[in-house]
């Protein structure tokens, strides 16, 4: 009897039941379908956490051979296997469609979309069409669907509404107008390598005619808040499938789009997963070079910016010299920091997102040294530097003090600090993780001759310490 009035208790009180659903980690749309019969609040519960999980939706799309043991001796008769994940979850192929249907069904509602790798489908057309049908309210981000449709009419109507969109074609860019609101738009390096070689004009061109062609090239309607940039850590060559060596980028040509949409800040996002290409680099003789990785880069470029953010997310490359640059030979990005400030004239760099987990840390590794050695290598004079170090460890006790040493330069702040995110990167397998709340602490180094501070946020899950022996633990490690 005791027992059946704590079970009436928890189903009659809908958010502590919402709450009980919403730690569910497996397939939440086939657990609605298997439990919606139980009660109606269970059925009205379900939905709920169905809607609240997909207000930020993410398809990821990939291709793999197929591995039955038949393909060892067929494997190059056998044709690539499309495979689906949405949210981290997989969903066959035969199932998307129904699937999407489904979350239209039950009234879901998008506010931030991303697709990737959707160009690799061999019928985005009818999946682009499917994701549209879902979209009916015009989310606040959309992000990937334009590389399946080269810039249809229905992505670029969405374009006008979104605070965050792209990447987009040179095409599309000349047909986005102006917006009431703040927006952030997002390109890549083919988008700046395309734009530089449509300005080179034939025969024997001059940089001031380049320029002139090039500022017609450049759509001056277009007002950014925050312009992102999709570098690739990767570039395909001619002779050479793959390399690790990154793609130029045109200065004059990112200096000029700067100035004409009245860009405030610049987001670069490194990804190991971008769309390759190969492409002749026409304007080589016509536009500076830089690349990020320059290891003797002399010359500095000074286009003006508030603020600089290198997000990590997606890195491999850059990610692996700043966690683990012992293991790894060096791509370049120890001069990352230097290089940044030598494109672009800022006092501030944040670096978001830079996730390690316990088997990229080695115990005799030390972090905070490391760290250092990248964010001083050259001498910087105003500037902050803020970084986002998130620590996933399996099991804490496998850390002991001897662990983290750290430098005497580094001062505890008072400052506690709290965030929300969820610990994906792009080069992981796609399992699934829940939004986790992370706790941690602030160190700094400040020099106030040469006008220099660095903030070092340290995170944990907060999950990690719910007794208070791991607390101890904690308190030693942060």
């Amino acid at each position: 009897m005791e027992n059946q009035e704590l079970f009436d208790k928890v189903f009659s009180n809908h958010y502590l039941l919402q709450s009980i659903l919403s730690f569910n980690q497996d397939d939440i749309v086939k657990s609605y379908i298997e439990k919606r019969l139980v009660n109606k609040a269970f059925n009205e519960a379900w939905l709920v956490v169905i809607r609240k999980e997909y207000l930020e939706m993410e398809i990821e799309f990939n291709q793999k051979k197929v591995t039955s043991p038949d393909a060892v001796r067929r494997h190059f008769l056998l044709p690539w296997q499309d495979t689906f994940h949405i949210n981290r979850r997989k969903v066959k192929k035969n199932q998307l469609s129904n699937f999407l249907t489904f979350l239209k069904h039950v009234g879901v509602k998008v506010e931030e979309f991303r697709v990737r790798n959707g160009w690799k489908l061999s019928e985005k057309m009818r999946v682009h069409d499917e994701i549209h049908a879902l979209l009916v309210e015009n989310p606040r981000k959309l992000i990937g669907l334009e590389e399946m449709c080269n810039g249809c009419a229905k992505c670029l109507e969405m374009a006008k509404s979104a605070s965050e969109y792209g990447p987009f074609e040179i095409r599309s860019s000349m047909k986005l107008g102006k917006t009431q609101h703040s927006r952030t738009l997002i390109i890549n390096d083919r988008f700046l390598q395309e734009l530089a070689n449509k300005s080179v004009l034939k025969g024997n061109p001059t940089r001031d005619g380049c320029l002139r062609k090039l500022d017609g090239l450049i759509n001056p309607l277009i007002s950014v808040e925050t312009l992102v940039l999709w570098i690739s850590e990767t570039q395909r060559c001619k002779e050479i499938w793959e390399t690790s060596i990154p793609y130029p980028i045109p200065v004059e040509v990112l200096k000029k789009i700067c100035q004409k949409w009245g860009v405030k800040s610049i987001r670069i996002v490194f990804q190991v997963n971008l769309r390759l290409y190969y492409i002749k680099d026409y304007w080589s003789e016509v536009y500076s070079k830089f690349r990020f990785t320059d290891p003797n880069l002399k010359e500095s470029f000074g286009i003006p910016m508030e603020h600089i953010e290198i997000d990590m997310s997606e890195s491999h490359n850059c990610h692996r010299e700043f966690c683990e640059p012992k293991r790894f030979r060096h791509n370049g990005y120890a001069n990352l920091i230097g290089n940044t400030r030598k494109l672009f004239a800022t006092g501030s760099i944040s670096i978001t997102k830079l996730f390690v987990d316990h088997f990229g840390l080695d115990p005799n590794q030390n972090m905070f040294c490391s760290i250092l050695s990248i964010i001083r290598k050259e001498r910087q004079l105003n500037l902050t530097i803020t970084m986002q170090y998130f620590i996933t460890i399996s099991e804490f006790d496998y850390f002991s003090e001897s662990s983290v040493n750290r430098p005497n330069e580094y001062s505890l702040s008072s400052k506690e600090l709290c965030t929300y995110c969820r610990p994906i990167r792009a080069i992981r397998d796609v399992r699934y993780f829940p939004m986790r709340k992370w706790v941690g602490e602030r160190y700094k180094i400040k020099d106030k001759k040469e006008g220099f501070q660095f903030n070092l946020d340290v995170y944990l899950p907060e999950h990690y310490f719910p007794k208070k022996v791991q607390k101890k633990k904690m308190e030693w490690f942060l």
